[in-house]
């Protein structure tokens, strides 16, 4: 699933993971279970932008990370509720 440009999201993925030093064969190679959450900038053929931050005042974007769409195991779209003021 691609997410739709704009929307908050909460994203699964898979990334690659190096170790120095001497490892046993049955724990080597293992890739990394990692989570993101925030707002989709851009996305292409090849991934998905995500941005932790966002301006109220401008189209700009903060902490900027660009996960790989093959790397993508979960997409879940998120909404944002309104507090009520007491």
């Amino acid at each position: 699933m691609t997410p739709k440009v704009g929307s908050l999201v909460h994203i699964t993925w898979v990334d690659s993971c190096a170790s120095t030093g001497w490892q046993f064969g049955d724990t080597a190679g293992q890739l990394t279970r990692c989570e993101s959450v925030g707002w989709v900038v851009r996305t292409t053929d090849d991934i998905v932008v995500l941005a932790g931050h966002k301006s109220l005042n401008t189209d700009e974007w903060g902490g900027i990370m660009s996960i790989p769409l093959v790397a993508v195991l979960k997409v879940i779209r998120l909404s944002i509720g309104t507090r009520r003021k007491k």
